[in-house]
Formats: C-alpha cells, structure tokens, sequence
C-alpha cells in the first residue's frame, strides 16, 4: 500500500537509497549516507514536498518516492524533481508505477507546475513481471 512517508521510515529509505549508491551511477552520489544525513534531508524538505512510501502487509517498505526543489533560481519556484527508488529485489510489482501514480496524484493537488525527472545511462527496465 502507499502512504505518506514518516521520519520512522528513514531506515528503510536509506538502505533502499545506499544500495543505489554503491551498486548505480543514478544517485549522482559517490558515498553512502548515515541515518543522521537521511533524516536531515528529509526533515528539510517533508513540511514542503510529498514523500510517500510502499510499504507491504509486514511493514516493509519496498519503494519510495518524494518531489524535491528542482534548481534554486527564482524562475523555478514552481518547479520540482521527482525521484523513485525501489528495494533492489521489489522490481517489476508494479510498485515503482503506483507510487509515481500517487506522486502525481499530489503533484496536481500542489502549488507546483512543472515536475521533471533524470535520468541516467544505462536505464535498464524492470524485468517484466
């Protein structure tokens, strides 16, 4: 199920994150974050963007998505980049499509215009379920 995420999910989030960091280029990150790191950029940026989760009937989170700032000049105040991330071993669910589904859901309800996503090579697909 998706729902919106809470600062007891960091440790979920991040090993979803660091495993991204360590095995991908996508991240755009050379180091793996603490706890301490992951829980300021979140509490930085929760009162302001939408981060929600995937969490199963055992309260695994298996996916994560949030919309954060796009570029800090003025032009873009209406401007915000989305991000999903996926526990490695949870791809081709249909979870990383439900929670960009949800995201978008809040996205139109927001004061926000424009949402936009990078992508980095290679982008392999998720194996079809």
């Amino acid at each position: 199920m998706v729902r919106t995420a809470t600062i007891n999910d960091i440790t979920q989030i991040l090993e979803i994150y660091n495993y991204y960091i360590k095995e991908t280029v996508v991240t755009f990150e050379i180091e793996q974050l603490d706890n301490v790191e992951m829980t300021r950029r979140f509490n930085e940026t929760i009162d302001k963007y939408e981060w929600i989760v995937w969490q199963d009937e055992r309260n695994n989170i298996l996916g994560y998505a949030y919309y954060n700032s796009f570029r800090p000049r003025a032009a873009y105040q209406y401007s915000v980049e989305s991000t999903v991330y996926l526990r490695h071993d949870s791809r081709a669910k249909g979870i990383g499509k439900q929670l960009y589904q949800e995201l978008l859901k809040r996205f139109n309800k927001s004061k926000y215009r424009v949402i936009l996503g990078t992508i980095s090579l290679p982008n392999e697909p998720s194996p079809v379920a």
